[in-house]
């Protein structure tokens, strides 16, 4: 009778005492209030793992797809740095040889 009143959640009273018992450590019964939530707490850590794997896979995503368009960016940058600097000593000897032929051009005039 005591398992039954403690299965529905009827608190159970002493006989002679009439003093309520909470139904814990008498026995092997246990109160299905605790061991409900100890399913939904599982469930919901459950439910929460989910999520924050998948979470975790978006971020990696997120990150992956970052670290590519860096690698792609410091490689286009690489040749335009190069570049710039291909330039730039053609532009340097160009402007030399024109101020030789300056020089050749006033030389001549005096």
């Amino acid at each position: 009778m005591e398992r039954l009143l403690t299965a529905v959640g009827l608190p159970v009273k002493e006989r002679c005492t009439g003093v309520e018992r909470s139904g814990k450590d008498e026995g092997n019964h246990a109160n299905p209030v605790e061991d409900n939530d100890k399913y939904a707490t599982s469930e919901t850590t459950t439910d929460e793992v989910e999520m924050l794997r998948a979470e975790l896979k978006a971020k990696t995503e997120e990150l992956q797809t970052t670290h590519q368009n860096y690698e792609e960016f410091m490689a286009v940058s690489y040749e335009l740095e190069r570049a710039f600097t291909s330039e730039n000593e053609e532009l340097k000897s160009e402007n030399e040889e024109l101020k030789r032929l300056i020089d050749k051009i006033q030389v001549s005039i005096r």
